[in-house]
Formats: C-alpha cells, sequence, structure tokens
C-alpha cells in the first residue's frame, strides 16, 4: 500500500514544481476576465481558480506519470482494453477467500482485510478519489446541474482513458498503462460524489455569488494594480505595433526614428483615445476611461496629451534620476580615500532628488488624493463597472 501511495505522489510532487509556470501563463487572461467582467478581483477568486488549475494538472500527471523508456513499453506485452466491468476486482475477491458460492466466507476477517488492502481495491478507490474535485468545483464555482457533472466527469475519464490508449498520443509504440471500463465508472462515479458532498464543504467557504458580489465591490473603484496592468497592456500593444511597424517600414523608420515615435505617441496616447471616449486600448480591454477631474466628461485631446506626456515621459525620467542618484548614494557610501567633507557634501547632494521627489509626490498624494500626472492634467482613470453600478444596472 505505501509503495502504491509513493506512485501516486510523484505526478503530484512534479505537478506542484510545474504549477508556477502554468500560473504565469495563465495570469494574465485570468485577470483581463476578471476585470472586465467584474471591475475587481476577490482573493477567493484567486485561491479558487488557481487552486482549480493545480487539481486538474495533478489529475492528468496522475494518469501519464511516471513514464517508462521506451524499450520498456517496446518489450511489454499488449493488453486488451478491459471491457467487462470490474473483472480484477471480482478475481481479487475470489483470490482473497471470498466466493459467493461459499457464504460463511464473507464472515473470515482475514479474508477481508487481503480484499480491502490489495492494489486493485485501491486502483478503484483511486480512481473514484481522483474525480470528486471535479465534481465539487463543477457545483461550486462553475454552478454546474448534476447531469452536467456526471457528463463532464466521464469526459474528462474517456479523454484520460484515450491518452493512456494512444501511448501518449503517439509518443509510445504502444500503451503503457491499461485502459478499462472501471476507470470510466469509477472516475464518473467519483465526479458524482464530489457534486454530491459540495454541500457539506461549502460551509466554510463563501459562496459563490458572495464571491462575486465582492469583486463587483471591487469594481467601483480603480485600484492601482488594475492601471498597473492597463499600462502594461498598452505597453505591450505599443510594442507589437512598433515591432511591426520596423519590420515593414525599417528603412524609413531608421531615417525619421524620433519624428515616427513622436506621431505614434500622439496617435496612441491622444488620438485614439479622444476616438474611444477616453480609452486607450489597454484600458479599453480593462473597461476604463479617462474623465475629467469630476469624472463628469470625457478628457479633452489636451488633458490626455498632458496626462501622458507626464505618465509615460516625466515621470519615469524622474524615477530614472532618483534610481541613479541612489546608485551614486552607495558608491560614494564605501568609498575609499574620500575627504570626510566631500564624502558628506556628495551624500547630500545624491539624496536631494529622491528625497525631494518623494517629498513632492507625497505632497500631492495628501492634498489631492491623486498621483502628478493626474492631478495637473485635471483629469482621472474611471471604470466603466462603477458607471453602470450608479445607473442600477450591476
Amino acid at each position: 500500500m505505501l509503495s502504491m501511495l509513493g506512485f501516486y505522489s510523484e505526478p503530484i510532487i512534479v505537478a506542484i514544481l510545474v504549477f508556477p509556470f502554468i500560473a504565469v501563463l495563465f495570469t494574465l487572461p485570468f485577470i483581463i476576465f476578471n476585470y472586465r467582467r467584474y471591475g475587481g478581483i476577490a482573493v477567493m477568486h484567486v485561491m479558487v481558480v488557481y487552486s482549480f488549475i493545480l487539481y486538474c494538472m495533478c489529475a492528468y500527471l496522475l494518469t501519464v506519470l511516471p513514464m517508462p523508456d521506451f524499450d520498456t513499453v517496446a518489450a511489454m506485452e499488449t493488453h486488451p482494453i478491459g471491457w467487462i466491468p470490474y473483472r480484477d476486482l471480482y478475481e481479487a475477491l475470489l483470490e482473497s477467500g471470498l466466493t459467493f458460492s461459499d457464504p460463511q466466507s464473507f464472515a473470515n476477517g482475514e479474508a477481508w482485510r487481503r480484499f480491502l488492502t490489495s492494489g486493485d481495491m485501491f486502483q478503484m478507490l483511486a480512481n473514484i478519489v481522483l474525480l470528486m474535485p471535479l465534481g465539487f468545483y463543477l457545483r461550486y464555482y462553475f454552478r454546474l446541474s448534476l447531469r452536467k457533472t456526471l457528463l463532464i466527469g466521464f469526459l474528462a475519464s474517456l479523454f484520460f482513458e484515450l491518452t493512456q490508449l494512444s501511448g501518449l498520443y503517439g509518443l509510445y509504440a504502444k500503451p503503457y498503462r491499461f485502459t478499462e471500463m472501471d476507470d470510466l465508472i469509477n472516475n464518473t462515479l467519483g465526479s458524482g460524489l464530489g457534486y454530491a458532498l459540495e454541500p457539506l464543504i461549502v460551509r466554510f467557504l463563501p459562496s459563490r455569488e458572495e464571491i462575486d458580489r465582492l469583486s463587483y465591490l471591487k469594481g467601483r473603484s480603480v485600484t492601482l494594480s488594475r492601471k498597473v496592468f492597463s499600462m502594461l497592456l498598452d505597453v505591450l500593444v505599443c510594442s507589437a505595433a512598433l515591432g511591426i511597424a520596423n519590420s515593414v517600414f525599417e528603412d524609413a523608420l531608421k531615417a525619421h526614428t524620433a519624428l515616427v515615435l513622436l506621431g505614434f505617441f500622439l496617435l496612441y496616447f491622444a488620438v485614439i483615445p479622444s476616438i474611444l471616449k477616453g480609452r486607450t486600448l489597454g484600458q479599453a480591454i480593462l473597461k476604463l476611461r479617462t474623465m475629467d477631474e469630476y469624472g463628469l466628461k470625457t478628457a479633452s485631446f489636451v488633458q490626455l496629451l498632458g496626462r501622458n506626456i507626464l505618465l509615460f515621459c516625466v515621470e519615469p525620467i524622474v524615477l530614472l534620476a532618483c534610481i541613479e542618484s541612489m546608485a551614486a548614494f552607495v558608491v560614494v557610501l564605501f568609498a575609499e580615500d574620500m575627504e570626510l567633507w566631500y564624502r558628506v557634501l556628495m551624500i547630500a547632494a545624491s539624496l536631494a532628488i529622491p528625497v525631494a521627489t518623494f517629498l513632492f509626490f507625497m505632497h500631492v498624494q495628501r492634498e489631492w488624493d491623486a498621483f502628478p500626472h493626474s492631478h495637473y492634467s485635471h483629469t482621472v482613470v474611471v471604470s466603466d463597472h462603477a458607471r453602470l453600478s450608479e445607473q442600477g444596472n450591476v
């Protein structure tokens, strides 16, 4: 029994190790979906969805790992598909000394111990447990009916069996795992049991409706993380557009690089938002828009231009100057053979820009509750979810 537990532990360990890389690939689509639908991301949304991804990885890897070498598989005897349900379990029953022809054998405790600890019994229970979490997730988070849960459980099991039957999609010359009707039945049964147990487990968790409500509440205000993600999307779009333009008009861009970049900046951060009612493409994806400081009308062309010059040009230059000043501070602090008065003077000079910048940002934040690019352009970023909520649509 312990050896079988060790056999199943390897795929779980692999899934945990690979999970961070899969999570990184999934994060951007997950963020975009949640910000577009709810306007915010509740912590429970993140925990449930990412735990579901980890579970799916574990379930899949449990069906394919460990992978034997090709020579071992080639030397294996081809095992026919087990069309007769629970044939191996019935044989394990007989081998344990439990026979229907002898009813008294069922009173033998030692025979029952052998049967219940047999590999076939363990495999049956493992296949039931494998898809129990799927049934729970489908009812709790995806809010599916029992019929749909059983159908998805059956299809998931069928996918696993076909994966094994195909020799991992043709990678192996023949299957290295047995394909049996038992697995389809047990997996489907497991998804149904997970569905049935959901009311007992959900007592310790917030309901899906509560999670959605928290997400909608978060969506009424525009968080810093939401603004940052919209900026990252804008940077990705601009980088892709400039990369394509450079590959098509390489010579022209080299001859007029500064002019082209200026024109592109004006087009993307001023002209396009004016047409899209205060939205860059990144803001449109996350359902944000830039409006006047009172949030009553779309920001003007001049406001949009001033805001984005401050945001993407002036503030990054100031931040870079602060970083360089801090680097100079470290160099001076640990420099050797330097007069004390000169060291003090250089330390004060290197700290002047970061300290002044920090005090200035704190002053603007305290007085007007905004960043400089918002305050001095008289603009504010608002969420479409908040506007719809005010109209009673959310």
